[in-house]
């Protein structure tokens, strides 16, 4: 089967699969061991593919942190150590361990003959061991379930695969529509602002120009009948205005969050003149009060951007680490030189209140540019 691609980041989820694949490990070294201890291996055989085998588990809880071209080789000779000695029940071991290399291995290659190539090897070094251990004793047998089970993990996450592929892609377009239908409603406003509030701002000035002509001309009475009539334009342009504020907030509200904090962030950037990009990966929704505080820790940071750093691009990131939100707001601009340069410049009072109200800390750097960040907990406010 051909291997499927996107250009889509679709890895091997750590974060959910770090449990039940420890808890399936630890129980099969326990079931190696149990079953043939003391009679089929010794206590320093037994120890030895107990402490292989932890390791295993303790490399693959950190997978995210580790480089793939010294994780894979060292899991690789773990898993291969702990079959060898395992004695009868290799075929345990190498279907357990191995099954989550391949999967591994399966997100991690992008070339489908270089990941055919990986099986095979596996499947070898997997016959060698087996041929050892259990000297030709069911071997074919054994062999063919080791191999059954290669064929059916890779069918598996083909499909897998392929669904993730086809759900990135309803996601980009879903993701499409609602650009689309915010760039829509923008236009409409826009359209709103100009056949209504811009025109009787018009008038209204238009207004004030005459009324200074009647003054020079000494008309007070009829200066006086025009101030009131544009004066009662202008409070009909702010109740308009006000309308188009309210409108505009009730439609941000009315989206979800992950939509309203790239919206509020991109009008912001727009009306400061300021490119940002913004990113957000997360698994859990904030509280109501939270996203309040979040969303104005990153408008102050983007202002305090456009007054004092001098930059030409903020990259805005908010991501989710275990029991913690992560929001990172960085920019190219000049930074500060000191702690009293980055008290008078980036007002710091304002984010720390916001901070310290959803138990959060905030940290700020600056090397090439100011590097702002807030971590709070997941679990407040929840």
């Amino acid at each position: 089967m051909k291997r499927l691609t996107t250009n889509d980041d679709i890895r091997y989820d750590i974060q959910a699969a770090r449990l039940p694949v420890s808890y399936l490990h630890i129980l099969t070294l326990v079931v190696v061991i149990m079953l043939q201890l003391p009679t089929l291996i010794s206590y320093m055989q037994a120890s030895l593919l107990a402490l292989f085998g932890m390791l295993f588990i303790a490399l693959h809880w950190y997978y995210n942190r580790i480089g793939a071209s010294f994780y894979f080789p060292v899991q690789a000779v773990l898993c291969m150590s702990c079959a060898t000695l395992a004695a009868n029940y290799t075929v345990l071991i190498l279907m357990s361990f191995g099954l989550i290399l391949m999967i591994q291995l399966f997100y991690e290659t992008t070339n489908p003959k270089l990941y055919s190539l990986y099986v095979l090897c596996y499947f070898a070094v997997s016959t060698a061991i087996l041929s050892l251990t259990h000297r030709g004793e069911h071997l074919l047998f054994l062999l063919m379930m080791l191999l059954l089970m290669l064929v059916l993990v890779y069918l598996v996450l083909a499909i897998f695969h392929q669904k993730d592929i086809e759900n990135k892609r309803l996601e980009e377009a879903n993701n499409r529509i609602a650009q689309l239908t915010r760039q829509t409603e923008r236009q409409r406003m826009a359209r709103d602002l100009h056949d209504s509030l811009i025109q009787r701002l018009i008038g209204a000035n238009l207004k004030l120009d005459v009324v200074e002509v009647h003054l020079k001309k000494g008309n007070y009475d009829k200066a006086e009948h025009v101030v009131t009539v544009a004066k009662e334009q202008v409070e009909q342009s702010i109740h308009e205005a006000r309308q188009v504020v309210e409108d505009l907030r009730q439609s941000l509200h009315s989206l979800p969050f992950e939509d309203r904090f790239i919206e509020e962030v991109e009008q912001l950037g727009f009306l400061l003149a300021l490119p940002v990009t913004t990113s957000i990966m997360i698994d859990t929704a904030l509280p109501p009060q939270v996203e309040e505080h979040v969303l104005a820790v990153v408008k102050e940071a983007l202002t305090n951007t456009h007054r004092h750093a001098e930059a030409t691009h903020v990259t805005i990131t908010l991501l989710q680490q275990r029991t913690m939100y992560v929001l990172v707001i960085e920019d190219n601009g000049i930074g500060f030189y000191n702690e009293q340069d980055m008290t008078g410049h980036y007002g710091l009072l304002g984010m720390q209140e916001r901070a310290a109200i959803i138990n959060g800390a905030l940290r700020i750097y600056s090397q090439n540019g100011v590097r702002i960040e807030l971590q709070f907990p997941i679990s407040e406010g929840e």
